[in-house]
Formats: C-alpha cells, structure tokens, sequence
C-alpha cells in the first residue's frame, strides 16, 4: 500500500489534477493525502479529476480562514474506511484493509504555525492515537523540524522542537527516514530549506514493513518549476525553449543536491569499510560484520538454470545482458524506389493546409518512441507524455502560431522556383 502526501496549495490551480494524477499513477498511490487545499466546499466531482480509477474513497475538512483545508482519497477495492475524525488542522481515517481485516488509522495533518497551537494540537493528536488500536500512519506537513539540522538559513526554535519530538516518544510513533532528499520545503530560491513533512509510523506497523522507504517524487520539482516560470506574452517557441531551459537548471540543482548527499553517504561507508579491515588485520569478523563488508558485492549470478560466482564469468554474463540490449533487431533495410511515386487526391493535399488539432497534435506527440536520444533540450518523449498536462498548451501554441505567422505565399513562390 502506497502513502502519497502533499501540500498541494489550492486543487484548483492550473494543472495541478493533471499532475497529481500522474504521480497516483506512476507511483501505484493507495492513499492520498492532500494539505491546503483551499476549497470551502467539495464534491466527488472536484477530486475525480485527482484519482486515476472511478471508484474511490474519499474525506475532507474544508478549508476555514487560515485553516486551509485537507483531503483525502482511497482506493476502495484496498482500504474501506470505518470510522475517524476531523478538526480544523487534522483528518483522521480510520478503516481495515480488504482481504486481511487489519485495521488502519491515518491522520492527515496540517499544523499551525504558532508554537502553543501546534503544542496543543500535539496533545489532542496524541489522545486520538491512545484511544484507537490498530496500525497508524501520521503524515503531513507538520510545520515542525525535529533537530536544527533540519533547517538551513531559516530560524530553527529549540522549544518548537522539544515538543513535537516529546509527541512523537509519547505516542510511540517512529519515522521512516527518507532517502534522495534533506528538506521538503524550499524558499527564496532554494535559499531557504526546512523539512516539514515527514511519514510517522506506530511500532506495529514498522514491523510489519521494516523495509518500507520515505522518498520525494521527482515529478514535485519538475511541477515546482513549471508554476514558478513566468516569461510573459512572448514567441509560444521561444517560451516553451526557455521553460525547459528552466526546467532543466531546477532538474540540474535537485540533482546536484542529490549526488551532494549521496557522496557524504558513500564517504561514510568508505570511512566505515576502511574500519572494518583494519579491524579484520586484529580478529576475525563476526556474522554481523562480514554481511555489512559484503552487502554492496555481487556474489554471483544465475545463469540458464545454474549459479556462477567467478568474477569473470559474472562480468561476461553481466556484458552480455546489456549488449543484447542495444541490439537492432532489424537485420535488413528496405530499398527505396523512386519511380512511378503516387500522387494524394487534391482533397488529402487541402487538407496538410488546415490547423492541427489537439486530438491530432496529443496523438503525434503520444505515437513517437518515448526511450529515443533527448534532444538539444536534454528531453525525451516520455518526459512530455508523462507530464503532458503541464506541456500540452506549449505544443498547442507552438503548432497554431505556424498558422498565423507563416507566409503561404512564400512556399508558393518556392515550389515555383
């Protein structure tokens, strides 16, 4: 069961279903949890355009002043929700999971931004967990860190801290850490970073899925970027170049801050290996220790039925897997003629003079091999159809102002010459 959630600042904002149903998608999302959603009142039609399959479950808090709203969506064939509760900054669901009858909590959850609110908001979430059984998933934007590393260039409040970490030892809960990424808020630029969201769990839960992995979704940088690129009513080609020239330096930066961290873990591990044979030089290893030396080791591979370990024959079978990929399976390439051409009616040759449509421009666009080379812009095709919602308009405007800029008569003149 997959946990999505985001403050997602207004549902109603220019493509965001779009991309939100991408991500429930992508991400085979069970359970979607939305902060700010700023609406004041919601139907099943508004969120329908969020979740992928028809059938859903689905709970909200409207939004009230500075309480900005939160949502959430099921999927009913997985989750059946029973009972909960709600205020202003939380939205509790409770239910079982089909097929198995475990029973489930989840608290949605928006805190405020004074110090004494979110105090007492932590003394009431604390009494709901005391008083359900069963497993519990707390997430949201808590508008809390729990330790000054989790800021960077923004006030960091000690007592702030002290009582969110107090709630979290007094309801027994415990956090996955989430890997790829150190903040989930951004601010003057990236200047400003603090890690406000964050995935708590019950102990009953992290054991039934120790393994389970708190992750960042690449698709929140790349919407990110969309919303905050402005270049005004220019050229719809020079727009869309200078959007993906955007895109790309945001996509360059979170990647950058990405190999950043994963160099300081892989720095750790060197320091940690380096331990360990210093170590080895003194006694021999103990159980624990040889499967940490060797959990980064590919100790053999099976192949055609039978297992081999010998690092030569593994670095064979490993370089013979990929080749086989890059292999062409066409082994012969059709002539070309070209005598006796045929000729399209007059009525198919008007008709390569009429506007494109959007059904015509999508299929296009959709029917191209999507894992082809990038092109100069460093994108492929399967980047424009997986966000199709944010790119649409660019080829709709692009395509349309060949219409209106192009000067037929020159073509003619072309021809003639």
């Amino acid at each position: 069961m997959n946990f999505l959630s985001l403050n997602i600042r207004g549902i109603r904002g220019s493509n965001k279903s779009g991309w939100v149903k991408s991500m429930v998608s992508t991400h085979g999302i069970s359970f979607l949890s939305l902060q700010e959603s700023k609406c004041s009142s919601i139907s099943r039609s508004d969120l329908a355009f969020l979740w992928v399959k028809k059938d859903f479950g689905m709970d909200f808090v409207e939004s009230v002043g500075l309480s900005r709203g939160l949502i959430c969506i099921c999927d009913d064939k997985l989750f059946r929700q029973t009972g909960g509760s709600k205020d202003r900054h939380y939205l509790h669901v409770r239910g079982s999971l089909l097929g198995c009858g475990e029973v489930v909590n989840i608290l949605n959850v928006y805190a405020p931004q004074g110090v004494s609110a979110k105090q007492s908001l932590w003394g009431e979430l604390k009494s709901i967990i005391d008083l359900n059984d069963g497993l519990w998933v707390v997430a949201g934007d808590f508008n809390a860190v729990r330790f000054r590393e989790e800021r960077r260039n923004c006030a960091f409040k000690q007592t702030c801290a002290n009582q969110f970490n107090e709630f979290i030892y007094d309801s027994g809960l415990l956090e996955y850490s989430m890997s790829d990424k150190k903040y989930t808020f951004f601010a003057d630029n990236g200047n400003k970073c603090s890690k406000l969201d964050r995935f708590l769990v019950n102990s009953e839960f992290f054991n039934l899925w120790p393994a389970a992995s708190c992750r960042p979704v690449f698709e929140e940088v790349v919407f990110k970027a969309v919303s905050e690129f402005d270049l005004g009513d220019v050229n719809p080609d020079i727009t869309f170049v200078r959007k993906l020239s955007f895109i790309r330096d945001q996509l360059r930066s979170w990647k950058d801050e990405l190999l950043r961290r994963e160099g300081e873990e892989l720095e750790i591990a060197m320091n940690e290996l380096e331990s360990l044979d210093t170590l080895l030089d003194q006694r021999d290893f103990t159980e624990e220790e040889e499967w940490m030396k060797a959990s980064n080791t590919i100790h053999g591979l099976e192949v055609n039925g039978a297992w081999i370990s010998k690092p030569s024959l593994v670095k064979k079978e490993v370089f013979r897997f990929f080749r086989y990929k890059s292999v062409e399976e066409a082994v012969s390439r059709p002539p070309l003629t070209c005598s006796h051409f045929k000729k399209i009616p007059s009525t198919l040759a008007a008709s390569l003079e009429v506007r494109f449509s959007k059904e015509e421009v999508k299929a296009t666009v959709f029917g191209c091999d999507k894992d082809r080379a990038p092109g100069p812009d460093g994108f492929n095709f399967r980047f424009f159809t997986h966000f199709w919602d944010l790119f649409a308009s660019d080829f709709y405007n692009i395509l349309d102002s060949f219409f209106i800029v192009i000067d037929f008569q020159v073509i003619k003149d072309v021809k003639q010459w």
